[in-house]
């Protein structure tokens, strides 16, 4: 199965012209958003990343003291 790449850009200040049936979604579609700033990136990646490391402590605490 080949994967075909299409990129729509989306102007959401005039949400009135945009195709709706162009957007569409199907599963596996990927949705990038470019206007967050690189430091709310930094915050999310490391907010995320710890918050799967305190699951698997906490999951491995509950465990042992069973």
């Amino acid at each position: 199965m080949q994967m075909k790449k299409v990129e729509y850009t989306v102007d959401l200040n005039h949400l009135d012209r945009i195709d709706d049936m162009a957007l569409n979604l199907q599963a596996g579609d990927t949705i990038f958003i470019d206007n967050i700033p690189f430091q709310w990136r930094d915050f999310f990646s490391i907010l995320t990343t710890s918050a799967i490391v305190i699951t698997a402590v906490s999951n491995l605490i509950l465990v042992s003291t069973r």
